[in-house]
């Protein structure tokens, strides 16, 4: 709760899932923590947006319709993602219908929704030209405003070793390991900006379905290595065996060079929790996610 609570600015908040040991439904659903914590002790006035309606921890155990009932009746404004919108909609009008959803709760939400919209200009202007969004978004000034975002994001959790800053002259090998299924090009952006910056390393990169001769390379390149940055793409992948972590055969490489009492620099480009399954790490990084204005932002923070 404490990011909620530093920040009480903006006019959309999204109802993601709060982790307790007690926890007996998801927050998207939880009245206390959307009326009464957001709301009421928080003073937040604006949208409220659930999570994926579709996700297992609501689908498991509720239907639809009555997902997307709790859901509104908790405080939220916009229900994202139904696994069956037809049934969604049919249960908030019934719900509607017997008096469960008081209509002045419907109101409430599409005023609120209304306001936002006027407030964006979308009461002048619904439709955004298609030809002026690389302009507008992928402009100068929002190129400068990812950077800055993303210098300032990424989180030095451990620095227990000599490992940075990192010396030029040493033996690196820099490897990636991905629970997706992209290829190499994954970690492109992290390592261009490490030889811009005038690292030179051997790579490798292992995700779950490389062939043995790639997951060779890459344990090779560690064995003959002083250095060994890790770069750890566990993304959040809805419905994947390995959904936040990061592939058995890349893990194996990794638990080898911790071993060997290699200088092992890891840096989470998604789940910022894989350290908790390797706990020898000494020094780790985390960036967040894997976009390549965070990605290179990890680079230069190596470079110092």
């Amino acid at each position: 709760m404490l990011p909620l609570r530093e920040y009480r600015g903006g006019d959309a908040e999204p109802g993601a899932e709060v982790l307790s040991e007690k926890a007996t439904i998801p927050a998207t659903l939880s009245e206390k923590i959307q009326t009464g914590i957001l709301r009421k002790e928080l003073g937040f006035n604006g949208l409220i947006v659930s999570d994926a309606m579709s996700m297992s921890g609501l689908t498991i155990y509720f239907t639809q319709e009555e997902a997307g009932v709790r859901a509104i009746l908790a405080g939220t404004d916009i229900l994202e993602k139904p696994a069956d919108p037809d049934a969604m909609i049919r249960g908030l009008r019934e719900a509607v219908k017997s008096g469960r959803i008081p209509i002045q709760r419907i109101d409430d939400a599409v005023r609120r929704q209304l306001a936002w919209k006027y407030a964006a200009g979308l009461a002048d202007r619904r439709t955004a030209s298609l030809d002026a969004i690389d302009k507008i978004v992928s402009g100068p000034e929002s190129e400068k405003l990812a950077r800055e975002i993303a210098d300032a994001a990424i989180t030095l959790v451990r620095r227990e070793d000599a490992a940075l800053p990192i010396k030029k002259d040493a033996k690196i090998a820099v490897i990636g390991i991905s629970n997706g299924f992209d290829g190499a090009g994954t970690m492109g952006s992290f390592a261009s900006e490490l030889r811009s910056g005038g690292l030179r390393f051997s790579q490798g990169y292992v995700q779950e379905n490389s062939l043995p001769q790639q997951t060779a390379a890459a344990r090779k390149a560690v064995a003959e290595s002083d250095i060994v940055i890790f770069g750890l793409y566990g993304r959040v992948r809805s419905g994947a065996r390995n959904s936040v972590g990061i592939p058995e055969n890349g893990a194996e490489i990794l638990r080898e060079a911790l071993a060997a009492n290699k200088k092992v620099i890891g840096i989470s480009f998604g789940n910022p929790y894989i350290l908790a399954s390797f706990p020898e790490m000494k020094t780790y990084l985390v960036a967040y996610g894997d976009m390549p204005s965070l990605q290179r932002a990890a680079a230069r923070s190596l470079l110092g």
